[in-house]
């Protein structure tokens, strides 16, 4: 007689999704291609068909949304939140711009650090819609009550924003720019001026020196300006 051969135990080895595994995958990748990433490459990476993807996220923009769910996570707005329960009782409006300084620092600061720990997302996450993110949308939500509540008109809250996420996402991205990027190597001749800046930026600190010192610059004048308009607004 002859005998069967063994069943096999347990079911067949496949590959077990879920959000966080994809989302965790998806950032992986879009560090490597960028914007040119897709659902396809994404499956490929793990091991599935396209359409098991599909059973967890419906489509790009929700995955590159969850990502940036992600990173929103890691900024802290607390400032923010709390200038919003107590700035009425701020009463000058010298002491409230001021407020407004200090937690929009805190905040911007916070920015900065998320986005430079991936900076290949910068670009892709700048020009993805926020209807599918609900961290970040509640990161912004909590921005936005704390500029008004420091007194910046309806119409300009979100270009403050703007002007403030400009400037932080540039800086992220130079965080992880090469040290010689002004360097005009064979062409110093042609060009003494950047050449004599670059080697006095290379003997007092180049890289990511170079790059905090910028940002705190930066940072700076920038605050400083919107901190003035802020109090002649209230004034």
């Amino acid at each position: 007689m002859t005998q069967k051969p063994p069943r096999r135990r347990g079911r067949p080895t496949r590959t077990v999704l879920d959000p966080a595994r994809i989302v965790a995958t998806a950032r992986e990748l879009l560090e490597t291609v960028g914007e040119g990433f897709t659902m396809t490459m994404l499956a490929r990476r793990l091991g599935v068909a396209p359409s098991s993807l599909y059973n967890h996220v419906g489509s790009k923009d929700e995955v590159l949304a969850r990502i940036s769910d992600d990173v929103a996570r890691g900024i802290d707005c607390s400032g923010l939140a709390d200038l919003a329960d107590s700035a009425p009782a701020l009463l000058s409006p010298a002491q409230r711009a001021a407020a407004w300084r200090r937690a929009a620092e805190e905040w911007a600061r916070s920015y900065v650090r998320a986005f430079a720990a991936q900076p290949a997302v910068i670009a892709t996450l700048a020009l993805t819609p926020v209807a599918e993110a609900p961290q970040t949308l509640q990161m912004y939500e909590t921005v936005g009550r704390g500029f008004l509540a420091a007194g910046w008109p309806e119409r300009l809250a979100l270009r403050v924003v703007e002007t403030l996420e400009a400037f932080l996402l540039g800086s992220a991205l130079d965080a992880a720019a090469p040290q010689d990027i002004f360097d005009p190597g064979a062409l110093g001749e042609r060009f003494p001026t950047m050449a004599r800046l670059q080697g006095t930026v290379a003997q007092t600190g180049g890289g990511a020196e170079a790059a905090a010192e910028a940002f705190e610059i930066g940072l700076d004048g920038i605050l400083t300006g919107l901190e003035r308009r802020l109090t002649r607004i209230l004034g």
